[in-house]
């Protein structure tokens, strides 16, 4: 029997009622199952009588709740029926819709096509009729700024009848070419009343009390004449630009001749005080009489010397605008007038000219290249009296200046370019450059040949002086050295011929020193000399001439220093004990003996040779005293530093001479308290 129990599973459900809460409870707290069953299956009968009572107390609640819904069913069957109703009427409306769609379409191509004819018919009447408003405009009426306006009309005509739509063709090109003869007539005629109009206010330029920037700026109301000219008739065109330049070209050339001889006539009539400047006679290296006045030559040595002399010329570098004393025609200021005045005033009107007439030309003619015609004849002046001042000029300052001026008038008008470029007036001015520098390298040539000429026996010198030579070098140096320093263009050729001055006057210096007594005589010379042109030249402390002569000043105070020291007998001792390199301890106590009681009245011999008047250069400047008493102290202070060492390497520490050194700080404080600067 044990065997036919299936058992299969009950270990599956005996888990199952572990995991009931209420299974589990029952079988901690031991329960009789069989009869907890009994009692679970009592409630449950419980709680199904219950539930039928229920139902049957609610009976009538069902039934109303059965009835509505079938209610709520029957009203949901009519709206659906009425929503299938409603759906088909839409399909009917968006077919009816897409019909509007495919019609509207259809409306507006056609009204795009019409649109499109109008147009066309619309552009094709008004290229190809003629009116009669148009007709008499063009034929009869004024010519002012409306007429401009005809005139485009017109073009627009031309352009149609010129070059007519593709394909045309029937009715269309039988009226086109009816009207076409009559545009063609219109266009000659006009052209013929642009052309006399033009050539008339063209005219009007030369007129004496003509104002003719007015008239060029009503001339600019009217450029669309050139345009039309160019387009339609390229003969008149050319005949009106041809006749403008020339007329243009007269007015200038005339107005700058008369411009520069109302300078001249000032000057021959004293209203304007000319400059006087250097002639062939007043060369760097003009002979010099035993007197001081000049061979061949009523002139004084101060003449000869202010010829070389810069001064205030160089004002006219500043004066961009041109020279007040020229600008207003009279004179003022006091200050004469040179050529470099001149020309920078007919430069500044030139450039002011060119600028705006340059403008001109591209905004009225649309054409730069006539820019050369239009100022041809005035450049051509402009080099002529250029040339004819050149030819005849030995005054290097001036000719300097000559190119400077036009170095700055260039950069004036380079600041008004903006985005032109007046090209004409760069080839002037490296025309003029070219000029003006071969007639500079003439003039300076004839200076170094001065120079190379010169009897040093000629000149009449003295140890204690600055020579006439020497002040009509030092001006002349100072003049071409300012004007090539910045903010002027650094010319190489210029500091090149510098130089080669410099090293000729150099030993024009040396050979004419010779006719002095040889020693201190020849350097005192000298030094006044070198010291003289480095005080002229100190103003431009950064140029090789400042730098050259500096250096060789500073060479000659040494060799100065030397004599100069040698002649006080305690300073010779100890100069010579030093070159000796002899260690004698007897000889170096003598040297230490005689410098410690004597050196202050060395120093008093010393200054007082120096400051007698020898290096004062013939006046009573002191500063070249002071230069030379610096640089001859300074001299006696390393000597006696290399005495002070030598003394103290070759005798012992013990040796009581070494107490009796003066120190080298005491000899310093004395150096100072001596040298004014």
């Amino acid at each position: 029997m044990a065997s036919e129990i299936d058992l299969t599973g009950v270990e599956d459900d005996l888990n199952k009622l572990q995991e009931d809460e209420h299974v589990r409870k029952a079988l901690d707290e031991g329960v009789d199952l069989r009869a907890y069953s009994n009692a679970i299956e009592a409630q449950l009968r419980e709680a199904e009588d219950d539930a039928i009572q229920q139902f049957i107390q609610n009976s009538d609640c069902v039934a109303d709740l059965f009835f509505e819904i079938q209610t709520c069913d029957a009203i949901l069957g009519s709206m659906e029926t009425m929503l299938k109703g409603f759906q088909e009427s839409l399909g009917g409306i968006s077919a009816d819709i897409k019909t509007l769609q495919t019609k509207s379409l259809s409306m507006n191509v056609k009204l795009k096509n019409r649109r499109e004819a109008e147009k066309k018919l619309s552009q094709y009447i008004q290229a190809v009729v003629v009116s009669p408003t148009l007709v008499k405009a063009i034929v009869e009426g004024p010519i002012d700024e409306r007429y401009v306006n005809h005139l485009v009309q017109l073009n627009a005509k031309i352009e149609y009848v010129r070059n007519p739509p593709p394909k045309m063709q029937g009715t269309a090109a039988q009226s086109l070419a009816a009207t076409s003869q009559q545009i063609e007539t219109l266009r000659k005629q006009a052209i013929s009343r642009v052309r006399q109009f033009l050539i008339d206010k063209i005219k009007s330029l030369q007129d004496s009390k003509t104002n003719i920037q007015n008239k060029q700026s009503m001339l600019l109301r009217y450029k669309y004449f050139n345009e039309f000219l160019s387009e339609h008739d390229q003969a008149v065109a050319e005949e009106i630009r041809t006749f403008y330049t020339a007329t243009m070209s007269a007015l200038l050339s005339n107005f700058f001749q008369g411009y520069i001889s109302d300078i001249n006539n000032k000057l021959r009539a004293k209203k304007l005080e000319p400059l006087t400047v250097a002639d062939k006679t007043d060369l760097l290296c003009t002979e010099i009489s035993r007197s001081g006045g000049l061979f061949a030559s009523k002139k004084t040595e101060q003449h000869v010397v202010n010829v070389h002399t810069l001064g205030d010329r160089n004002l006219v570098l500043s004066e961009t605008s041109g020279s007040p004393l020229l600008r207003h025609g009279k004179q003022g200021g006091g200050r004469p007038i040179g050529y470099e005045d001149i020309w920078n005033c007919l430069l500044h009107l030139l450039v002011n000219t060119a600028a705006s007439e340059f403008v001109y030309l591209h905004e009225f003619f649309n054409n730069r290249n006539l820019f050369t015609v239009a100022f041809e004849k005035t450049i051509g002046l402009f080099t002529s009296n250029l040339e004819q001042y050149l030819a005849t000029s030995y005054d290097i300052i001036g000719i300097i200046l000559a190119v400077r001026v036009c170095e700055v008038q260039r950069n004036t008008l380079n600041k008004k370019r903006n985005n032109a470029s007046v090209h004409c007036l760069d080839s002037m001015f490296d025309r003029f450059a070219r000029l003006i520098w071969p007639r500079f390298k003439t003039v300076f040539d004839m200076h170094l040949a001065s120079i190379a000429s010169l009897k040093p026996t000629s000149v009449e010198v003295s140890a204690n002086a600055v020579c006439n030579l020497t002040r009509r070098f030092a001006a002349l140096c100072h003049s071409l050295v300012a004007l090539n320093a910045p903010p002027l263009t650094q010319e190489e050729f210029l500091r090149t011929s510098l130089s080669r001055l410099r090293n000729d006057f150099i030993s024009a210096l040396n050979q004419i020193s010779t006719s002095l007594p040889a020693g201190s005589s020849r350097l005192v010379f000298l030094i006044n000399q070198l010291e003289y042109i480095t005080l002229a030249l100190q103003p431009y402390p950064g140029s090789d001439e400042f730098a050259a002569f500096d250096q060789l000043s500073v060479q000659h105070v040494a060799a100065y220093a030397d004599t100069a020291l040698s002649l006080v007998d305690d300073f010779r001792k100890m100069m010579t004990y030093v070159k000796s390199e002899a260690a004698d301890a007897t000889a170096a106590s003598a040297v230490v003996r005689g410098f410690a009681s004597r050196w202050r009245q060395g120093i008093e011999s010393v200054s007082a040779d120096i400051c007698n008047g020898q290096f004062s250069g013939g006046g009573a400047d002191k500063r070249w005293e002071d230069i030379v008493l610096k640089g001859v102290l300074t001299q006696l202070l390393t000597h006696y530093q290399k005495f002070d060492e030598v003394i103290r390497s070759q005798i012992k520490s013990s040796n009581p001479i070494l107490e009796e050194l003066v120190p080298i700080q005491t000899v310093v404080y004395e150096i100072k308290r001596r040298i004014r600067n």
